[in-house]
């Protein structure tokens, strides 16, 4: 057993990211509800201009739109075992999450979702794709605190960045992923305010890509070296 197994709950904490559509958190929040090994649900909300309440939740409203990054920051407040990361613009019924889980039960050590997506010759690719894959779509992760721990320090050593946690998170985790193709219900996955609808959202992630593969080919003390130069930079730059 690890430090990390040792110091947490079994079951599952739920991470939702509320930025534009606050009236999708209660449905989504009664579904996982139904799912018994959930144990808690975290709600971070970064609009601030509002302030989220969601009875039976633990929510913080932020001052500050951090991105998708900001569900890395509510993780380590988690208390389970397992930790679901899920978009606010799709609600995964009860089934589809309990499959998940079982599936992470018998091989904890990869990254599950619903959706994923694959490179061809280190290009990101804009198609679905199922079983195993490159990259988990960050729309439903379900993993372990434990994979998170390992993968965490390298995450943060790619920050800041707006958007494409999903493929530095699945491409550093160790093992290629597994999308289940998971039943939900569409909350306004193609509204104004998705993410791909924004400038540069496809150049962006295919940054993202082109970095973890670069920081994959550093050696590990070089690596460290930039972590070092990096909090260097932050401890001596002015607030």
């Amino acid at each position: 057993m690890s430090i990390v197994e040792s110091t947490s709950q079994d079951g599952i904490s739920a991470v939702l990211v509320s930025w534009q559509r606050p009236k999708n958190i209660d449905v989504i929040v009664a579904e996982l509800r139904r799912v018994e090994a959930v144990r808690e649900i975290i709600v971070w909300n970064n609009n601030p201009d509002i302030a989220l309440s969601v009875p039976g939740c633990k929510v913080i409203n932020s001052s500050h739109n951090f991105m998708p990054f900001a569900r890395y920051s509510a993780a380590a407040l988690a208390s389970c075992n397992t930790l679901l990361f899920q978009d606010d613009d799709m609600m995964f019924h009860k089934v589809g999450i309990e499959r998940a889980y079982a599936e992470l039960l018998r091989s904890p050590d990869r990254i599950y979702g619903s959706e994923g997506r694959n490179l061809e010759n280190g290009t990101y690719v804009f198609q679905p794709a199922y079983g195993e894959c490159d990259i988990a779509l960050g729309q439903f992760m379900l993993f372990t605190k434990a994979l998170l721990c390992g993968t965490l320090g390298k995450l943060v050593g790619l920050a800041p960045f707006e958007r494409g946690d999903d493929i530095a998170f699945s491409m550093l985790s160790g093992r290629k992923p597994m999308a289940l193709n998971l039943p939900y219900d569409d909350l306004g996955i193609q509204d104004d305010v998705a993410l791909f609808r924004q400038p540069g959202h496809g150049s962006k992630r295919q940054l993202l890509v082109d970095r973890v593969k670069l920081l994959m080919a550093t050696p590990a003390k070089t690596r460290r070296q930039l972590v070092v130069d990096r909090f260097k930079r932050l401890v001596t730059s002015p607030c």
